[in-house]
């Protein structure tokens, strides 16, 4: 239904993080936070339990990245489960494989920008609708590279493009760059027009132009 909250777990394996984003998350309007777990196997017992709309992840479960895992053995139980991976280290390439491998309602967030809770809300709401969004601060690093099939977009295009990367709407890229909403939809069709010869049957567009992005981009974040 429309009106029904989005419903979130959060999987953290240290307390006060766990706790943390459980208090923020639920100071969010339309996010309701129906679990929380300390690591995998009580994860997906409460995912069974609880069918949540999204996992927010966290990506070390402990010494390994158990939290990809458990993502995977999530979508086995949830095909539609919208997966956030958060995790503290700026190093986008050592999940950027896995985002581009699984596609729609995947979605990475550092640990930074928990404190950014409109950055937080659009990660949620945009897996939870079977978007890739990632975190602000990846995306001001990333640099697409000279055989990236987004060359050739416009400066302003290319600013239409992270902003949608980010999770921003419409309404929301059109406030950022001070233009109407009418204009941002001629950008983004311009866009896909552009990146047709290689956007993928079944795979929603904006989706897919995010996937190109990151996959034609570099990152300089260190």
């Amino acid at each position: 239904m429309a009106d029904r909250p989005t419903r979130v777990i959060v999987v953290e394996d240290e307390a006060l993080m766990r706790d943390l984003l459980t208090r923020v998350l639920s100071g969010l309007d339309g996010i309701e936070v129906v679990a929380s777990a300390s690591d995998g196997p009580s994860a997906l017992e409460a995912m069974r339990k609880h069918s949540p709309d999204v996992a927010l992840l966290d990506l070390y479960l402990g010494p390994e990245p158990e939290g990809i895992k458990v993502g995977h053995e999530a979508r086995q139980i949830l095909p539609d489960l919208g997966i956030v991976v958060l995790t503290g280290r700026q190093d986008f390439n050592s999940v950027r494989e896995i985002i581009l491998g699984e596609g729609a309602g995947w979605s990475f967030l550092l640990k930074q920008s928990v404190g950014d809770v409109d950055a937080l809300a659009r990660a949620i709401r945009g897996s939870a609708a079977g978007m890739t969004v990632i975190d602000p601060v990846v995306v001001a690093g990333l640099r697409p590279r000279s055989d990236s099939p987004l060359t050739g977009l416009t400066p302003k295009q290319m600013e239409v493009i992270a902003l949608v990367a980010q999770g921003h709407n419409n309404d929301s890229i059109a406030n950022e760059l001070g233009i109407s909403t009418r204009t941002v939809d001629r950008h983004l069709n311009e866009i896909y027009r552009h990146l047709r010869p290689y956007l993928k049957d079944g795979v929603h567009a904006r989706v897919h132009a995010v996937l190109l992005y990151i996959h034609g981009s570099d990152s300089s974040t260190p």
